[in-house]
């Protein structure tokens, strides 16, 4: 059905960004127009996908993404992303990979946003991550087993 679609003007590819973005407004979304402005966000981001983000797009509007994603891997994929400057290796005086780096930081404050928000602003894995995904009153440490 997809392959049938014609539209006037090619949408915007999709990013994470903002695929979450319409997907918070989905879930916060309420009162009488709640269900069309549900159903034209959903419309947009199925529009806008390409390939198999169609298929996905629809596994997580239906709650069955089952991807089966693990934080480690999240993690791993994290460290991969973000540059790891040798000065800070220098500066700090241990040598601690960028994956270890990380899951130590999510180990003492496992809450995603600390660290993406963090990530995003730095643009760097440095050991101010540390700083900022501390031990914190009310959020439980992840095992470290």
């Amino acid at each position: 059905m997809k392959a049938n679609q014609r539209t006037v003007f090619k949408p915007a590819p999709l990013t994470v960004r903002g695929v979450f973005k319409d997907f918070q407004a989905i879930a916060k979304s309420s009162g009488r127009s709640a269900m069309d402005e549900k159903r034209a966000r959903i419309q947009k981001l199925l529009v806008a996908s390409e390939g198999a983000e169609t298929k996905y797009l629809a596994r997580a509007f239906q709650g069955k993404l089952r991807i089966h994603i693990a934080d480690k891997t999240v993690l791993a994929a994290l460290a991969e992303s973000f540059p790891r400057p040798e000065e800070t290796v220098e500066r700090v005086g241990w040598n601690m990979s960028a994956a270890s780096l990380l899951t130590h930081a999510y180990n003492q404050h496992p809450v995603w946003d600390t660290m993406l928000n963090y990530l995003l602003k730095n643009r760097v894995i440095d050991s101010g991550i540390l700083d900022a995904c501390k031990l914190t009153t009310g959020v439980p440490i992840s095992p470290m087993l």
